[in-house]
């Protein structure tokens, strides 16, 4: 996970990035809690997960980190933490 922001005595964050790589497939996960994003991104979660196999990744924007958690952690996790 890496965190950024916006000044070096800023407390303000302007993004988090979470990346999760299994033997399952991988999930890709940025965060902007403002309008200012980068690469313009939209405000939000921005998910991408790609399944091991698969020849598509799936991009999705959402609104909580409890709907990242619903669609990545199947796919990376198809077993559980087991």
């Amino acid at each position: 996970m890496e965190l950024t922001f916006y000044g070096e005595d800023s407390k303000v964050l302007q993004s988090a990035t979470l990346l999760i790589k299994t033997e399952y497939g991988t999930a890709t996960c940025y965060y902007y809690p403002t309008e200012v994003t980068e690469y313009g991104r939209e405000t939000g979660f921005n998910l991408t997960i790609k399944a091991k196999g698969s020849l598509f990744s799936h991009k999705y924007l959402l609104d909580t980190a409890q709907e990242v958690i619903d669609i990545a952690y199947p796919i990376v996790y198809p077993d559980g933490l087991a």
